[in-house]
């Protein structure tokens, strides 16, 4: 089992934002917030990061499919020419409101995202995550 030592939230919705973070908070208080309203952000924080020698990338991703300016879908696009220069593995978890069939089996063609969650995030999607417990097939 692989320790979460921070975990980021790239979601355009304050008040998700501020339920993901007290979830966490709940579930683990030593676990290290990061949170990114617009995509491009956190796009932005990503790339200075493959530029940087010691690299500060969170465990875990949460990332929302419907934002505006950049969604989610052009978000991934992005992301995963970035991750070939990461230092370490980035475990990748949509949590959105969609439950559109479409998001669901566009979302299987991206191999790196690792599951496909329904807001709200809980302590037991955390306490999965923690132990391995989540569908490799969604």
């Amino acid at each position: 089992m692989k320790p979460i030592n921070s975990i980021m939230i790239i979601d355009d919705e304050p008040v998700n934002n501020f339920i993901c973070r007290r979830t966490i908070e709940h579930f683990d208080p030593r676990i290290e917030v990061i949170e990114f309203d617009k995509a491009k952000d956190a796009l932005s924080f990503f790339e200075s990061q493959v530029k940087s020698k010691d690299q500060k990338l969170p465990d875990v991703l949460f990332l929302d499919l419907n934002m505006p300016l950049m969604d989610g879908w052009q978000f991934l696009e992005q992301y995963k020419t970035l991750m070939p220069y990461f230092n370490n593995d980035i475990e990748l978890f949509l949590l959105t409101s969609s439950s559109f069939e479409g998001d669901l089996k566009r979302a299987r063609s991206f191999p790196v995202i690792s599951y496909y969650i329904t807001k709200p995030l809980t302590i037991g999607i955390l306490e999965k995550i923690k132990m391995h417990q989540v569908p490799e097939d969604y």
